[in-house]
């Protein structure tokens, strides 16, 4: 473990949360979080609806309220002390639809590799971790998105469920297909090669009508990622953060 991943453990949440509300990023995943709130701000109308997949705390489902607040959101988390603090603290939020599936490309049980020591690297798979985790086989519910019934126009999906970002899209390839929503995703080396290669991901994606983006590229109108670039990314960890939508408004 290196020094700054040692502090980062003994650090307050009280804190951490306090770090979070910093206009600096302070760290490269604090700026994939101002980066998601800038796009949500710019890209969201009062009335859009939203998925989040991999909902966790409600941090992210927290700005699609704020920026579609007249929208209907759709969070969908697999733990079930995750899903019971989301249902508490969206009661009295009748435009929030919680789901306590793990999202994927098939409908039954799997066994979930819950992270108790640090519950955001949770996920189907057991991934690489930056230090010794303590870990808990669970079993949850999976589902797919297209299976979900979702009758409203999706214009974002929001997905970070630990590498299995592929699975959550074949899923859902109808619904994406058909309403072409924004969806800002995770894809980084430690999860993500568990379950697909760049080129699968990259040509589902493309397959739907999407175009990948960096956030850099997506903010500098700057041209999507071709097949070799997006591999680049992933193979040097240069992001690990992703825009796919069809054209940049």
């Amino acid at each position: 473990m290196s020094y700054k991943q040692h502090i980062k453990r003994f650090i307050p949440d009280a804190l951490k949360n306090a770090l979070k509300s910093s206009p600096i990023p302070l760290s490269k995943n604090h700026k994939y979080d101002l980066y998601t709130k800038k796009l949500l701000k710019a890209y969201l109308k009062p009335e859009s609806n939203c998925i989040d997949v991999g909902c966790y705390k409600g941090e992210i489902l927290d700005l699609m309220l704020m920026y579609a607040s007249k929208g209907h959101h759709y969070a969908f988390e697999p733990v079930n002390v995750n899903y019971e603090r989301l249902v508490e603290k969206y009661a009295t939020q009748k435009q929030v639809s919680i789901s306590h599936y793990a999202l994927s490309n098939v409908i039954g049980m799997s066994p979930f590799q819950y992270v108790k020591s640090n519950p955001s690297y949770s996920g189907l798979k057991q991934r690489t971790y930056e230090r010794d985790e303590v870990i808990e086989t669970i079993d949850v519910s999976t589902n797919t998105l297209d299976d979900m019934g979702i009758q409203d126009k999706i214009d974002v999906i929001k997905i970070d469920v630990e590498g299995a970002e592929k699975l959550v899209i074949e899923g859902g390839a109808k619904l994406i297909e058909k309403h072409k929503p924004l969806i800002v995703f995770e894809h980084g080396l430690g999860g993500s090669e568990l379950y697909c290669t760049n080129e699968e991901l990259y040509t589902l994606l493309t397959s739907l009508g999407l175009k990948i983006f960096t956030f850099e590229r997506f903010f500098r109108n700057k041209n999507e990622l071709s097949k070799r670039e997006f591999k680049s990314q992933f193979d040097n960890k240069i992001n690990h953060y992703f825009v796919a939508c069809t054209t940049i408004k």
